[in-house]
């Protein structure tokens, strides 16, 4: 929890703005998607001083105990708690309203903040600067940045510049706040707004019109327009006549949020008035929130544009990309899904804060790969070689596999590629009396996770399916994650099908329309934590529903139960429609289903 002096919380946000002036700005008042970010503070976490912006806050304040400095409260604060460091970044007004210009001239807060720097290294209190801002800020914080224990710069070209003129830095990218950037919706929001193509940059319309003319075939594709950086008046909208019926207009930082998580895709350009460092920003923040962007520019596979968007190297090229996505919406799900799993697993808030406390030798009780614990249920010992298979395939480091086969032979059978002394896999016996519930509850019970994962014997999962599942869980802190029922694969013809159901991806479930069947979840890709399971157990006696008895359960007891994405799992079909739980026949279900070019192997990337 952030603790901060009244005086500082009183005037979170900076000065007030003067309403007349807020009535001009044409606003695009956005509320959906509020609710996704969960509550704040590590508990047991650092205790950091903190002096910068607005946006860095809220991606801090979820991993550490975060302390507002300010110049009434920073005495006391320094003196009475016991701060890990003092972190200031590069800012010309912070989140408390304060320090205005004090790291760029000397104005008279200049003083009392290098006072507050010369208190804390007197009490022996770590200083940490980071460079948040663009090379092009260079002389407005190059002086005051020097005077700090560890220096950070977000643009690779500060650490460099400041390398040259013999000062130590280290580049620290700019980062995501999962539990803020992620494209979890609430379940009764979705459909509630259609974006087809978001464009975040109604003010490079209005100073860069002539060359943003890829933007004009844009419209009849469905492009919308929002402006998260700017303040733009309502006349001067007006005069974008070329793009009446595009403007939303702008936004807040929790309006941005909204419009990526209910965006089908994004463009972004080269030719913008942001800066450089602060097109990245936007472009992990972007990715975190698992949207697939075209990117029309040059950029360097080391930038985060060029490593999250698609690089297009012309207009004809993002046209093409755009309507690629829009006739083909797994490819641009594809897309979407490798950005975000490379910024959830490297480059989120925690990921940084890891990084400055290492240096400093701090503790950070952050564990990267908490332990998952694959259990699986059989009564089929001749599929137990291929339960490993999938158990081994997963590349999740810190694993294990509980084996549950349900039979009444009292000798366990040997299994292919398990010896003896496999520490990571543990085979259970279970009479066959018991039913799923029965065997469930036994390898979850013997299991040591903090997560435990339903895989079923027979399906296809893709080696990234426990990692992501785990990323998910963790930006929305889900006692229960699981994924819509998507992808079927028929033994009899070989082809790989997706399901049309009513089922939405990416999306919090709420109890009572869990109760009501209107969403679920696929019954093999159940997971949860271990807390969740010491309050909601399978039902043993439930023959055929104990999957979505369980969710119902774990839903009623407060349980937070998401829909996670829909790739990296296919369900096996086989030509036996009576070996299947759900005995509905095969031309059926491929009438309410279409072929997937690439099959299995594409959706399991």
């Amino acid at each position: 929890m952030d603790r901060a002096s009244s005086e500082a919380v009183s005037t979170l946000g900076a000065l007030p703005a003067n309403e007349e002036q807020i009535k001009r700005v044409h606003y695009w008042p956005c509320t959906l998607g509020i609710e996704s970010e969960v509550a704040s503070g590590s508990g047991d976490g650092p205790v950091v001083g903190f002096i910068g912006s607005e946006r860095v806050y809220h991606g801090l304040r979820h991993e550490c105990d975060l302390v507002l400095l300010t110049p009434a409260n920073y005495t006391r604060m320094l003196s009475s708690l016991s701060l890990d460091f003092v972190l200031v970044e590069s800012c010309r007004e912070t989140v408390t309203g304060h320090w205005y210009l004090a790291q760029t001239l000397d104005v008279d807060s200049r003083e009392t903040l290098t006072a507050l720097l010369a208190e804390s290294r007197r009490l022996g209190i770590p200083t940490v600067y980071w460079h948040t801002e663009d090379l092009a800020y260079w002389e407005h914080y190059a002086d005051f940045a020097t005077g700090f224990d560890a220096l950070y710069c977000a643009d690779p070209r500060v650490a460099a510049r400041f390398e040259a003129d013999g000062v130590s830095a280290q580049v620290l990218l700019p980062a995501a706040q999962p539990r803020i950037h992620n494209g979890f919706r609430q379940s009764r929001e979705v459909g509630s707004l259609s974006i087809p193509i978001l464009f975040d940059g109604l003010g490079d319309i209005i100073r860069h019109g002539d060359a943003l003319q890829v933007l004009l075939p844009l419209r009849e594709r469905g492009l919308k327009i929002i402006d998260s950086r700017n303040q733009i008046y309502r006349t001067k909208v007006q005069t974008l006549t070329d793009y009446e019926g595009c403007v939303l207009g702008c936004v807040t930082r929790q309006g941005r949020l909204g419009a990526l998580k209910y965006a089908d895709s994004c463009v972004a350009l080269e030719t913008t008035l942001a800066t450089r460092t602060a097109a990245e920003w936007q472009a992990v923040e972007t990715a975190s929130c698992r949207l697939a962007t075209a990117y029309l520019g040059a950029a360097d596979r080391d930038s985060m544009r060029g490593a999250l968007y698609t690089v297009c190297k012309d207009d004809g090229a993002l046209l093409d990309q755009i309507d690629a996505w829009q006739s083909d919406w797994l490819e641009r799900d594809i897309a979407a899904h490798l950005a975000w799993r490379r910024v959830h697993e490297s480059h989120g808030y925690v990921h940084r804060l890891s990084t400055i406390c290492a240096d400093l030798g701090v503790a950070f009780p952050w564990e990267a790969y908490p332990r998952a614990s694959i259990v699986t249920a059989t009564y089929r010992p001749e599929m137990l070689g291929r339960c490993v298979e999938n158990f081994r395939a997963q590349t999740w480091p810190n694993k294990e596999l509980i084996l549950v086969l349900n039979s009444d032979e009292l000798e366990l059978p040997t299994i292919p590629g398990v010896g003896s002394g496999a520490e990571d896999i543990k085979v259970l016996r279970t009479p066959r009396e018991q039913f799923t519930g029965g065997c469930l509850n036994l390898g979850i019970a013997a299991s040591t996770g903090a997560y435990w994962f339903k895989l079923d014997d027979d399906d296809y999962y893709g080696p990234n399916y426990i990692r992501d599942l785990v990323l998910h869980a963790r930006s929305v802190d889900a006692d229960v994650i699981g994924k819509p029922p998507s992808f079927l694969h028929f033994d009899d013809d070989g082809c790989t099908y997706f399901l049309h159901t009513r089922m939405s991806d990416m999306i919090r479930l709420n109890e009572v329309d869990i109760a009501a069947a209107r969403v679920w979840l696929s019954g093999n890709t159940i997971a949860g934590t271990r807390k969740i399971f010491d309050k909601a157990r399978y039902q043993e006696r439930n023959l055929g529903a104990a999957d979505l008895a369980f969710v119902v359960d774990a839903a009623g007891r407060g349980a937070t139960v998401v829909c996670g994405d829909r790739l990296n799992v296919v369900a096996s079909r086989r030509a036996d429609v009576s070996s299947h739980t759900w005995q509905i026949g095969s031309d059926e279900l491929k009438k309410k289903g279409e072929v997937i070019a690439g099959g299995i192997e594409r959706v399991t990337t």
